[in-house]
């Protein structure tokens, strides 16, 4: 069904989520801001794991060999340059310095997390329009049920044999598991220029369902 690199492309989908507007949205109104830091975690972590992983294969799979260390550096360097990880580390880092906000700059932080669940539905609606379904229906079906489907399941008996985790933690990650396709399969397959038309018909149908 798939070649190498498409399996590549397909886990990636499989496995990494939409969570800058669904997952965090989604969190935060039935969650509360408590869900924040797990989900942050959980969104800095799968794109430095992750994304490191798909290079080092198809990268290997072209030269027949690769540098680990070389393409682990540069693809920690482009998640850097992503400014939802960039954001978060910033914000970690202000965090430890132990300042505060001002109030009034407090305030305005404070009313623009209002408008963040109306911003990311009108956003995935925009999202949607420039996603087609362009073949390959049957294997994107496939990928968008193990993503939408396995991938909270597999979380779901994990931690069901894993004692002394925090309950709470265990529905965040549940919960982000369970997020559709992210644009990162179509931003790796653009970058590739591999399987174009199966990460954008696995994004159509993963969030569409």
């Amino acid at each position: 069904m798939f070649s190498h690199k498409e399996s590549v492309i397909g886990a990636l989908g499989a496995c990494y989520a939409n969570y800058t507007l669904v997952g965090l949205p989604v969190l935060f109104s039935v969650f509360g801001e408590a869900s924040t830091l797990p989900a942050f975690l959980i969104i800095s972590l799968h794109g430095a794991i992750f994304l490191t992983l798909a290079t080092l294969v198809i990268e290997y799979d072209a030269k027949g060999s690769v540098s680990v260390l070389q393409t682990t550096f540069n693809t920690l360097s482009n998640a850097l340059k992503n400014p939802i990880v960039a954001s978060l580390l910033v914000g970690v880092l202000y965090n430890m310095s132990g300042f505060g906000f001002f109030s009034p700059l407090a305030d305005m932080f404070a009313h623009i997390t209002h408008a963040v669940i109306p911003l990311s539905l009108f956003l995935i609606g925009a999202q949607m329009a420039s996603f087609r379904l362009r073949g390959r229906i049957a294997p994107a079906i496939y990928l968008a049920s193990l993503k939408n489907l396995l991938h909270p399941a597999i979380v779901w008996i994990i931690f069901s044999f894993i004692d002394g985790i925090d309950p709470f933690w265990e529905k965040i990650a549940i919960c982000m598991a369970a997020v559709p396709v992210g644009i990162n399969m179509l931003m790796f397959a653009n970058q590739k220029q591999t399987s174009i038309d199966l990460a954008s018909t696995t994004i159509f149908i993963s969030i569409a369902s």
